[in-house]
């Protein structure tokens, strides 16, 4: 468990103990028995001293929690410590958190990194006052909005990674970009789920089948039809590296590493990205990769320059004309237009007169 980290052992005394509240405290010479008693204070949660600092509070905090100090949690409160690591939890001001939050901006935080360690800082608080230790929490600022960087990567780098690939993790890893399976959905594919007259894979057993209430089915390409009809052995799980032994997501994920794809799933938001941009409606998007909601494509799928500008281009079709009518050629084409016409009606003029006189 994590919170077995807490304990350690004291060489001058030989006993373990762990810190609660920033002191440390005995729990027994036997390892098992010192990790039973500290989870029974896990559990517990005992009251806090009045005077408790910054830091004190904050590993009080991770120690109940069950956090290392190596911990994401620990690392994100190293930089409230930084700041008011030796102020008194109880004294803080009422702007204290909005002055954090400033303090984050001029340090050039991002936007997610600030909202998350604000948060982090208020649980802390938000702890302290259930111990007695605080009696009002700051008040919560108006945090920035996190900025979502795309997380597809361009086909053609994609393509490169693969093809210095062996045959192996090269024919999963394709199958899935071309299909937009999850790698856990790649990496436990058995064959008995594979049909091959139909075009598609139906998996019983997946991510979302408490949501969606329904199996997840990959419908198969022409190109992702040849990767699985490549596979010789037709029995047990479809895709094996080339000791004979199935795939694992971890173990995908150190390939993809290996070749600078950063990790599984962008190939599986690479392919969301690949069909919308080639105009395919979200809504089909999303049912092609087994999403129940809408949101959760839109999470990781952005919207493209390119499909604004043909958006544009479409909505501005009606006015195409007139804009090129205001054009100095535009302008010049109108008025031979308009001579055209005034010569066709003279001429008309002309052979109605002549038609009168000759009868």
């Amino acid at each position: 468990m994590g919170w077995t980290s807490q304990v350690r052992w004291d060489r001058t005394n030989r006993v373990h103990y762990c810190r609660v509240g920033g002191q440390k405290q005995y729990l027994s010479r036997d390892y098992a028995t010192a990790c039973r008693k500290f989870a029974e204070l896990v559990q517990a949660g005992p009251a806090l001293p009045k005077g408790l600092t910054v830091s004190e509070a904050v590993e009080a905090w991770l120690a109940h929690q069950g956090k290392g100090d190596k911990s994401w949690e620990a690392y994100r409160l190293r930089q409230w410590e930084a700041l008011a690591g030796g102020e008194m939890v109880g004294e803080l001001a009422a702007t204290h958190l909005a002055d954090l939050l400033a303090w984050l901006r001029r340090q050039g935080r991002a936007g997610w990194t600030i909202r998350h360690e604000i948060r982090l800082a208020r649980r802390v608080l938000c702890w302290c006052k259930e111990r007695g230790a605080v009696a009002d929490v700051p008040q919560t600022p108006k945090m920035p909005r996190g900025r979502r960087s795309p997380k597809d990567l361009p086909p053609s780098k994609v393509k490169a990674a693969l093809d210095r690939m062996g045959a192996p993790a090269r024919r999963i890893l394709t199958f899935v970009a071309l299909t937009g399976a999850r790698p856990g959905e790649a990496v436990g594919l058995r064959w008995d789920q594979v049909d091959l007259e139909h075009h598609e894979c139906v998996i019983p057993e997946h991510k979302a089948a408490g949501r969606t209430g329904s199996p997840r089915v990959l419908y198969l390409s022409p190109a992702a039809l040849a990767l699985i009809q490549e596979v010789r052995t037709r029995r047990g799980v479809v895709f094996r590296n080339s000791r004979g032994k199935p795939y694992t997501v971890a173990g995908l994920r150190t390939i993809v590493r290996r070749y600078g794809l950063t990790t599984t799933y962008r190939l599986r938001h690479t392919r969301a990205q690949t069909m919308l941009d080639a105009g395919h409606d979200i809504a089909d998007v999303a049912a092609y990769l087994g999403h129940a909601d809408l949101r959760t494509v839109e999470v990781y799928a952005q919207v493209r320059d390119r499909r604004l500008r043909a958006v544009a281009e479409a909505l501005d079709a009606p006015w195409k004309d007139s804009r090129a009518a205001d054009t100095p050629a535009g302008k010049a084409s109108g008025r031979r237009a308009e001579r055209r016409v005034a010569d066709q009606r003279t001429r008309g003029r002309r052979g109605t007169g002549r038609a009168a006189r000759s009868a």
